[in-house]
C-alpha cells in the first residue's frame, strides 16, 4: 500500500521570496536615515523668512525631481508653516524604497513622502503634505 502524495507547500502570498534573496522589508538604520532626510528638509521648507535664492537650494537639495518640479516656484514666504515642533515619526513603510514620515509643526502635522532607487540608496521627498485644511 502506496502512502498518497502531499505536495511540498509553496510560499504564501506574504511569503513570496526575492528573487535577488534580499528583503523588501525597512530596517532601522533605512528608518532613521529617512527621519533625518525629513527633517532636515522641513527645517530648511519652513525658514519662510529667507530669501528665495537662500532658501531654495536648501530645500530642493533633499527634493526628487519631481518634486524639485513641483515646488520650484514656490514663494518662501507663502509656506504655512514657520517651525518644526518635534521629531519625526516614522508612519507608513510600504517597502525598503518608500516610506511616510510625520513631521510635527507649528500648524499641525505635515506628511512627508520620500522614495530611494534601492535598499542601500539615497532618501529622496517625492511630496510635503500639509496638515489637513492647510494649502
Amino acid at each position: 500500500m502506496s502512502t498518497p502524495h502531499t505536495p511540498d507547500k509553496g510560499p504564501t502570498d506574504d511569503e513570496t521570496p526575492n528573487p535577488n534573496g534580499v528583503s523588501d522589508t525597512l530596517d532601522s538604520a533605512g528608518a532613521e536615515a529617512a527621519s533625518a532626510v525629513a527633517e532636515k528638509a522641513m527645517t530648511a521648507f519652513v525658514d519662510r523668512a529667507r530669501p528665495y535664492d537662500l532658501w531654495w537650494p536648501d530645500v530642493s537639495q533633499y527634493l526628487g525631481p519631481e518634486a524639485r518640479y513641483a515646488y520650484e516656484y514656490t514663494d518662501p514666504a507663502k509656506v504655512p508653516a514657520s517651525a518644526v515642533t518635534g521629531a519625526a515619526v516614522v508612519s507608513a513603510t510600504p517597502s525598503a524604497t518608500q516610506v511616510t514620515v510625520l513631521i510635527p509643526t507649528d500648524i499641525g502635522q505635515y506628511n512627508i513622502t520620500l522614495n530611494r532607487q534601492n535598499r542601500d540608496g539615497e532618501w529622496t521627498i517625492t511630496r510635503l503634505t500639509p496638515p489637513e485644511g492647510r494649502p
